[in-house]
């Protein structure tokens, strides 16, 4: 391998050698990159700091953190979301109402607990299998699913 004086590296191509000169073009491709790194780092460091309270131009009231987008949601968007849920809630409480014992049970302890219950334990509860539990909780499923479809792609959050 040598310096050409056009500033590019020629590569000699004998096997001995090659392993070694692959090396060597790795790490300065990886030196090069560092330096860039280093460069960009030592640009930001040089820039000065300002304050988020200053004025954006000189005739203009507004402040640079005035410009920064809002993280909380708008009104809008909190009474949309409020009435979703609402809707939601009211949903699910006729679909509760319509539900036998059984439904509700299955609704409460497997669908909406914390730590649900599992199939072969409310099929046992009722005297039923657990293929039968489960026939069950998809009829509970369906239901909701009905209930809740008028909704449509609404999303619901918190």
């Amino acid at each position: 391998m040598k310096a050409l004086p056009s500033g590019e590296i020629e590569v000699s191509k004998s096997k001995e050698s090659a392993d070694g000169e692959r090396h060597f073009l790795v790490s300065a491709e990886n030196a090069k990159e560092q330096l860039v790194e280093v460069n960009r780092k030592e640009m930001m460091l040089a820039q000065r700091d300002f304050s988020l309270d200053a004025q954006v131009s000189d005739d203009s009231g507004t402040t640079h953190l005035a410009r920064l987008p809002s993280t909380t949601p708008s009104a809008e968007q909190s009474l949309g979301q409020q009435q979703v849920r609402e809707q939601v809630t009211q949903a699910i409480a006729q679909v509760i109402d319509d539900l036998d014992d059984r439904g509700r049970y299955i609704l409460e302890q497997r669908l909406i607990a914390d730590e649900p219950m599992s199939l072969a334990a409310i099929g046992k509860h009722y005297g039923v299998s657990r293929e039968r539990a489960r026939q069950l909780e998809a009829r509970v499923k369906k239901k909701l699913k009905k209930a809740l479809s008028h909704l449509g792609e609404a999303e619901i959050q918190g």
